[in-house]
């Protein structure tokens, strides 16, 4: 573990992007391994492909605020593999219970209390999910509306049941003034809504939200229908 920290964090010079977090290039994994700097979680990525190959069993944690790394090393009492959680971002710092609190508490405050059921592991799937996530809302931070579209679709690609992407996607659309994109996604949306598919209670049909879009569907069928 030591050695390859010190390969990736001294010899190789990755580290975390302090002082521009927001920067897209953060989440795009080529960018990561040809400026050397990046997020949590694509820092943790490249982690995890060099662990592996050194045969480390290594496997993603999807920490809330700040991804990690969990490392079985080693053998402890009964025969059991020792656990040890990194953090990537850090230079590869190890970290136990009071390190994860103090983490939890810099990027959620103290609102939200520390359970070791954080700590659960994230898979591939997961974790692409969470690194389009990330780069849907900075690219919508930077009104780069034809990219958030684009990181949307890739997460519905992933997950095509993922409801609040199909919204989201129409409402980059509308944005973007591509009309009749958005009305099928967005009338899809709504369809899935009423079926209960992927239902929070802040989302009913009698939701402030809900109405906000079918107001957007009556408006762009009017729009099209104009145009015909």
């Amino acid at each position: 573990m030591a050695v390859l920290s010190r390969l990736l964090f001294e010899d190789e010079g990755f580290g975390g992007n302090r002082q521009r977090y927001e920067d897209p290039r953060n989440s795009c994994l080529n960018d990561v391994l040809e400026r050397r700097t990046g997020i949590p979680i694509t820092l943790s990525v490249v982690y995890l492909d060099v662990a592996r190959r050194a045969g480390v069993h290594a496997e993603g944690v999807n920490f809330p605020g700040h991804f990690l790394v969990r490392c079985r090393v080693g053998r402890g009492h009964g025969g059991h593999r020792r656990e040890l959680l990194v953090d990537p971002f850090n230079g590869g710092r190890l970290l136990d219970d009071a390190g994860c609190r103090a983490l939890l508490r810099e990027h959620l405050g103290d609102e939200v209390t520390y359970d070791r059921r954080m700590l659960a592991p994230a898979g591939t799937r997961q974790i692409l999910t969470r690194m389009l996530v990330n780069l849907k809302r900075l690219y919508v931070s930077m009104r780069s509306f034809p990219h958030a579209r684009a990181a949307a679709s890739l997460l519905l690609a992933l997950d095509p049941l993922a409801v609040t992407e199909l919204r989201d996607r129409g409402l980059l659309s509308y944005h973007l003034g591509r009309h009749h994109a958005a009305l099928a996604d967005l009338e899809a949306y709504l369809l899935a809504r009423s079926r209960g598919v992927g239902e929070e209670d802040d989302e009913s049909e009698g939701s402030s939200e809900y109405k906000q879009i079918w107001e957007h569907v009556k408006t762009l069928r009017r729009r099209l229908a104009g145009f015909n």
